[in-house]
């Protein structure tokens, strides 16, 4: 695996109310959460950060959130060319291809790290030396080698856990999956686990990565989208069946997670395969 090229690592610090464009992922991005009260979507899965918490994006993935941006970002180019001095995730450039390389495919989206404290310690390390030291550049990327392969064990780790104490959560996801359609509370979520609501709430969220009642709205919103794509059925009725008894209310939180319409979401579907 080569080492990769650091196109930006530096510290941010802004919150911003509104849902940020939707944007497309060209670079390997790596944010760690030094805070919580941000949400974020990778594809069509919504997250939610707090201290602690790393995010990592891959080219060609598309992302929106909102809230409190309280994290350490470090950007990486593994495709071995030139880029851009003072770089921009923003800025139009050239999507890289994806690495081949097995320290990046384990990695998952979202990881709760055992080594938070290790990982600070060194972004801000690579931050130096990259943005201050521009003579210790190689430095700087052997610190980001270790950065990768800590949190690579700690996703290794974070998955042994999992296989030893998701059965509960695996459970309760399965639950949420097929009973999607009725009027689900923390309450009825916790009864299933025999968990009293604030530690579900915590434990859920520490494992999966997101709380329980936003996994449920995933698995709604998942479900509508294929009821536009594969029925005929009114949005009032698609409402109904994903358990949204107020049919304004499902359309205003499709269109505010999608960025357009039920009806229009089956139009652009509609469009695109003729």
């Amino acid at each position: 695996m080569l080492k990769p090229t650091i196109l930006k690592c530096h510290y941010c610090n802004y919150e911003t109310h509104a849902a940020m464009p939707e944007r497309r992922v060209m670079d390997y991005e790596f944010d760690l959460y030094l805070s919580e009260g941000r949400k974020t979507k990778i594809g069509d899965v919504w997250y939610e950060p707090s201290e602690g918490c790393l995010m990592v994006r891959r080219p060609g993935q598309t992302i929106v959130g909102s809230g409190t941006f309280h994290c350490y970002m470090l950007t990486l180019d593994f495709s071995s060319e030139k880029r851009i001095a003072d770089y921009s995730r923003n800025r139009a450039h050239i999507q890289q291809p994806l690495c081949k390389a097995e320290l990046l495919e384990v990695l998952p989206p979202f990881i709760v790290l055992s080594h938070y404290e290790e990982c600070l310690h060194l972004l801000r390390r690579i931050e130096f030396y990259t943005n201050t030291l521009i003579d210790e550049y190689e430095k700087a990327q052997d610190l980001t080698m270790e950065f990768l392969h800590l949190i690579a064990a700690d996703a290794y780790h974070k998955k042994a856990r999992q296989q030893a104490s998701y059965p509960k959560f695996g459970s309760l996801c399965r639950f949420l999956q097929t009973h999607y359609q009725e009027p689900l509370t923390l309450e009825i979520m916790a009864a299933q686990v025999h968990f009293n609501k604030s530690y579900l709430v915590r434990a859920f969220k520490r494992e999966v990565g997101v709380s329980p009642m936003m996994y449920l709205t995933n698995v709604r919103l998942e479900n509508a989208k294929m009821l536009l794509i594969e029925t005929d059925s009114s949005v009032k009725e698609i409402a109904a069946i994903c358990g949204y008894q107020n049919a304004a209310y499902f359309s205003n939180y499709f269109k505010k997670v999608f960025h357009m319409t039920p009806m229009e979401f089956r139009m652009s579907i509609s469009k695109g395969s003729k």
